[in-house]
């Protein structure tokens, strides 16, 4: 079974592989989710309901393989309710040097996690549209 973080840029990969572990240090099952999605995946997020994303295809970091999901399994099963968990993501993200959804204003994103700085969506797209994806990715050598 392939690893979610294969297809994510390869310093977010690491950055999220360093959340990983600290977590397992702290004794809890933290896993990745989600890492890079198609355009079609994201639209299907976006009709979803209860929402659970304000982003349509090209509009998500997770388009360009610049933010996972993460989340917690408690005795292997995966418990996206205990809100309690996902704000310790914040201080771990915070250590490794990654942007953490749930510090932003309009929608609260507690899994997400992002490399800092990005250039706005709409930018990635037409470097991805105009190059290629490592271009995008070039950004973060």
């Amino acid at each position: 079974m392939p690893d979610k973080l294969d297809n994510v840029h390869p310093l977010l990969a690491a950055k999220a592989r360093k959340i990983l572990e600290i977590a397992k240090g702290e004794g809890f099952d933290l896993r990745v989710v989600q890492g890079l999605r198609t355009f079609a995946e994201q639209d299907a997020l976006f009709r979803q309901r209860p929402r659970v994303t304000r982003a349509r295809g090209g509009q998500s970091y997770h388009n360009y393989g610049l933010a996972v999901d993460f989340g917690f399994f408690v005795n292997g099963k995966y418990d996206g309710n205990d809100l309690s968990l996902y704000k310790r993501i914040e201080a771990w993200a915070t250590t490794v040097g990654l942007e953490w959804g749930g510090n932003w204003k309009s929608f609260k994103d507690l899994p997400h996690v992002q490399l800092p700085n990005a250039p706005k969506t709409s930018e990635c797209l037409a470097l991805m549209k105009a190059k290629g994806l490592n271009t995008v990715w070039l950004r973060w050598k």
